[in-house]
């Protein structure tokens, strides 16, 4: 049984540990802009500014939330990061965000705990956050080749938007979905994982 909520403020540490784990996954060459080495470097002060914005215990509006799946002997396994993008914001291969929405920014599963439902469980956790915010409209950056990815999001609704662009790791695109889906589409079970490079300097996670 797994535990799927929001981090706090002073758990930064457990999110860094996470994290880092995360860097290392198999998939991180492509689904990451940024390396273990890179992360491992990076001052607490960092570390603990990160999870005091994206925790739940944040002040002021949210814009960034980070959840976890946790065990019942208290281990971090997972971990999905969304943030809301306002109309105006800048988009990725250029332009403006033309209507506000929630974005998955990083999705991660440990290897021994896929094919538990964890993904399915963390991106409707994210949902729910969004659409208590007033949010509905959900969206993520993917690599082309990341066919794993693709096919767990399409499994929780998510379609192609027809939006691609070209980034230092080659072609991304864009699936989006309603935040609450009608009562007649399904939601599948797969776990997945994707890139989005520009909206956090964490970079994105890659799942299973």
């Amino acid at each position: 049984m797994y535990d799927i909520r929001p981090v706090r403020a002073e758990e930064w540490r457990e999110s860094r540990d996470l994290q880092l784990r995360a860097l290392q996954d198999e998939d991180a060459a492509v689904a990451f802009f940024e390396t273990y080495d890179e992360a491992l470097v990076k001052p607490e002060e960092e570390w603990r500014n990160w999870a005091k914005m994206a925790g739940s215990d944040a002040e002021g509006t949210p814009f960034i939330r980070d959840f976890v799946a946790v065990t019942l002997f208290g281990e971090w396994v997972a971990t999905s990061t969304l943030l809301i993008r306002m109309a105006g914001d800048p988009e990725l291969g250029g332009g403006t965000v033309e209507t506000d929405r929630g974005e998955f920014i990083g999705v991660w599963i440990d290897p021994q705990h896929r094919g538990q439902g964890l993904f399915t469980r963390l991106v409707e956790a994210g949902m729910s956050w969004l659409a208590d915010n007033a949010i509905s409209r959900s969206a993520l950056w993917v690599h082309e080749e990341n066919g794993r990815a693709r096919r767990a999001f399409e499994g929780v609704g998510f379609e192609r938007t027809g939006l691609r662009v070209v980034e230092s790791k080659g072609p991304e695109i864009q699936l989006g979905r309603p935040v609450r889906l009608d009562s007649s589409a399904g939601l599948g079970g797969a776990v997945g994982g994707y890139s989005a490079p520009q909206a956090t300097s964490r970079g994105p996670f890659p799942a299973p």
